[in-house]
């Protein structure tokens, strides 16, 4: 999976998870908020209380009812009164309640009582603990007292002292008026101790019953059979009042929990902001800051508390849990690291071989070039008269070391290439035993002077191998004239090749004079001669230096054993 698929999956996962998040918290605020909502409207009303709401309020713990604070809060607050009763008719819970009500109901009061609610009841049916209740709540209404009074006295006064010192005192302290109608709903008599309040309608008598908690005024009617009378009571609606603070309320509980709800996801929209800094930026910050390093030249990856391990690490060496989309951008810039320190590490080797390569060209060009430079100087002086052979002798030397020069450049040029790596290679697969047979007897015809005696010993079965043909037959030749330079006329060298189960080897060999072991170990140093041969020493001295980095830049390994008086054999290994 790519970096940008693994951090598609995860983006869409995680907003995913932040949604349902917000999502949860908005439901749990809106919750509130509407519970918050109901519960103030029970303060205000508690006839408007929803059942569910109600139904949550009331617990029921070892047949033992009881009611939540706030609803008892709300009843008396209102001076009204609750009675919850149970499916035998038995009052289990009352607070409030008026005097006269019973502490136990038949099925037949409980019909009736319900059939004739009036504005003065509310009745709920509960299912608490898979136990049936009905809650009966009653508000003492203002005018309840007076219509009360004017009852009893209508038993004990006749017309003309209806109005009595009692009726008068009630109707003063609510501040209310007093209508007498007859049966033809002609005014009687009035008692008025509120001059604000105008007697009222039919209309209005009757839509006071409807909904008289939505008034300004307040009403209660009284119908006397015997004489035919109706009594009116009207004083203003306390209740309305309010109702009118209560939408108030209402509305600061609405703000209130809107305020509380937006702060929640304010707060875990930080949250998520903070979680996601944490597990995306940090790791862009640590990519972006490693990048800087390297373009500062410091070629490592920023390091975390611990100076020893890298801020994308734990400590056990994995990768932390943040870091872990960035996987393959962390490894590219891990080997993008280790490039520029080996980079860093090439280009000091080759300003280091730049270096060895001119002091080595300009040593051993020294030599050659004072020699040439001597010649040259003698045969253009002219204190001298030089015979033609001394002249011919002077020629054949400066031709001899321009000779070694031209050689000297060439070697050396190529040993360096090849110790950098910029030697070109034109591999293509061959037979070697055919390859070694013909370089051997290439080499044995335009040698046969040195009067050496030249074996080949291959397999008969082919053995194919990649190799640069022109550096390959180099290595066969430059081993071949080591062992004819360093060993006496009639020396037998021979070359074979065998086959291995998973490699091959060519071995070249002489029966002549051996070496020490210090001139084997040193035998493929620059310049190493040894001194334990008998012929000039001409030559270069990096043929065998050249011979085994040649060896190497065909992936094979070059072994030397040998013992003075009884010969050298070389052995080269190349895996199939």
């Amino acid at each position: 999976m790519s970096v940008t698929q693994h951090l598609i999956i995860k983006f869409i996962v995680q907003i995913v998870m932040a949604l349902s998040f917000l999502i949860f918290f908005s439901v749990i605020g809106l919750l509130i908020l509407a519970f918050s909502i109901v519960e103030q409207d029970a303060k205000e009303d508690f006839s408007k209380t929803p059942g569910d709401f109600l139904q949550q309020s009331i617990k029921l713990n070892d047949g033992q009812v009881s009611v939540n604070e706030n609803i008892k809060e709300s009843i008396l607050k209102q001076d009204g009164w609750l009675q919850i009763i149970d499916k035998k008719g038995e009052v289990q819970f009352s607070l409030n309640t008026p005097q006269g009500l019973p502490s136990a109901y038949s099925k037949q009061q409980i019909i009736e009582m319900t059939s004739n609610q009036s504005n003065e009841r509310t009745f709920w049916s509960l299912d608490i603990k898979n136990q049936s209740f009905i809650a009966v709540f009653g508000s003492k209404r203002t005018l309840d007292e007076i219509i009360r009074v004017v009852r009893e006295q209508m038993g004990k006064s006749d017309e003309k002292q209806l109005v009595t010192e009692r009726i008068k005192k009630v109707l003063s302290k609510e501040k209310a008026n007093l209508y007498i109608y007859d049966d033809q709903s002609e005014l009687l008599r009035q008692y008025v101790t509120n001059e604000n309040l105008a007697e009222p309608s039919l209309f209005q008598i009757v839509d006071f019953q409807d909904s008289y908690w939505e008034k300004t005024e307040n009403i209660a009617t009284y119908y006397n059979k015997e004489s035919d009378t109706s009594y009116v009571v009207m004083a203003p609606n306390k209740n309305y009042e309010e109702h009118m603070f209560s939408s108030i309320n209402i509305n600061q509980t609405v703000l209130k929990g809107l305020v509380i709800t937006l702060i929640v996801m304010l707060l875990i929209l930080f949250m998520i902001s903070w979680w996601y800094a944490q597990k995306f930026g940090k790791p862009i910050i640590h990519i972006i800051h490693w990048l800087q390093l390297l373009a500062k030249g410091v070629y490592e990856e920023p390091l975390g508390k611990r100076k020893d391990l890298a801020y994308s690490l734990k400590t056990n060496g994995n990768l932390k849990s943040s870091f872990k989309p960035f996987k393959e951008v962390i490894n590219s810039l891990k080997k993008l690291t280790n490039m520029l320190i080996e980079s860093e590490l090439q280009q000091k080797k080759i300003e280091q071989t730049r270096e060895e390569w001119i002091s080595g060209l300009s040593h051993d060009l020294k030599t050659p070039l004072s020699t040439i430079y001597g010649y040259a100087v003698m045969l253009n002086s002219t204190d001298y008269n030089w015979t033609e052979d001394e002249v011919r002798d002077f020629y054949i030397s400066i031709e001899q070391n321009a000779s070694y020069m031209s050689d000297l450049i060439e070697d050396i040029n190529l040993t360096y290439r090849i110790k950098n790596n910029a030697l070109p290679m034109y591999r293509e697969e061959v037979d070697i035993n055919d390859f070694t047979k013909e370089a051997v007897n290439q080499f044995f015809r335009t040698n046969v002077e040195k009067h050496h005696f030249y074996t080949v010993d291959v397999e008969e079965n082919p053995i194919f191998y990649k190799i640069d043909k022109k550096y390959f037959k180099r290595i066969i030749v430059n081993l071949l004239s080591n062992a004819a330079k360093y060993n006496l006329e009639g020396t037998s060298i021979g070359v074979i090749v065998k086959q291995g189960k998973d490699c091959f080897t060519i071995h070249v060999q002489d029966n002549g004079i051996g070496m020490d072991e210090y001139t084997r170990q040193n035998l493929f140093n620059r310049y190493y001669r040894g001194t334990s041969v008998t012929e000039d020493t001409d030559g270069t001295g990096l043929g065998l230096a050249i011979t085994k980095q040649l060896v190497e830049y065909h992936n094979g390994t070059i072994e030397v054993e040998s013992e003075e008086n009884k010969g050298t054999k070389i052995t080269l290994l190349f895996l199939n």
